[in-house]
């Protein structure tokens, strides 16, 4: 799941919009030196592309880095750039990266057209990006882009508990590995702890029992 979105003006390094669709588990303030590095670095880059471009007036580019994904605490940071907005996003480290890139690309795209006169120069006032919400929204899912959902391959052999092919809780993961449910769901609904639960479907993944799919919503 995305559990987060930043957009950060890279000549400041200030954050001018977010969007959460869940509790992160720890306090966002922490990043906020990640960030300003982060944007600095962007602002960096700009400056010497800039430079290296003569004077250019319409804000236009992108920027590749060679660093594209980090870890923090069990999820995945990615990020996208385009002068002068950096938009970072927090997933699960076991969402497919690739989607949730592709919703990052569109989304930027889409507010840098919306926005362009408003971030011309150092943003103040971010009160107008606020409308933004149901954009990110639409295009991120409301967080599911990019979800991974275990589904069942065939039904479940009647005597395979019985004779012990599977244990207890792999039936009763089996049985809600129906393509519809996500990891967090379904370990809401077994009281199970996410590592747990991934070392169970790892498991049956590796017997050919499951597979994982990303979500279509």
């Amino acid at each position: 799941m995305i559990r987060t979105v930043y957009f950060i003006d890279a000549r400041s390094g200030n954050n001018i919009l977010s969007r959460s669709y869940s509790d992160l588990g720890f306090d966002p303030t922490l990043l906020s030196g990640f960030f300003s590095a982060l944007s600095t670095f962007a602002s960096e880059i700009f400056r010497k592309g800039l430079s290296d471009a003569g004077t250019v007036e319409k804000i236009t580019g992108s920027v590749e880095t060679y660093i594209e994904q980090i870890s923090i605490k069990g999820y995945d940071l990615i990020y996208e750039i385009k002068n002068p907005v950096v938009l970072v996003a927090i997933i699960d480290k076991r969402d497919d990266e690739d989607v949730v890139r592709e919703g990052l690309k569109e989304l930027l795209e889409i507010f840098l057209d919306m926005y362009k006169e408003e971030i011309k120069d150092l943003v103040v006032d971010v009160t107008p990006f606020k409308s933004f919400v149901p954009t990110i929204d639409r295009v991120l899912k409301n967080g599911k882009l990019g979800i991974i959902c275990p589904t069942r391959k065939g039904e479940i052999p009647p005597m395979a508990l019985e004779m012990g092919l599977i244990t207890q809780d792999e039936h009763r993961v089996l049985e809600l590995c129906n393509g519809n449910l996500t990891i967090d769901e379904i370990a809401q609904k077994l009281n199970m702890r996410k590592v747990e639960l991934w070392k169970i479907i790892e498991k049956l993944k590796e017997n050919g029992m499951i597979e994982l799919k990303t979500i279509n919503i």
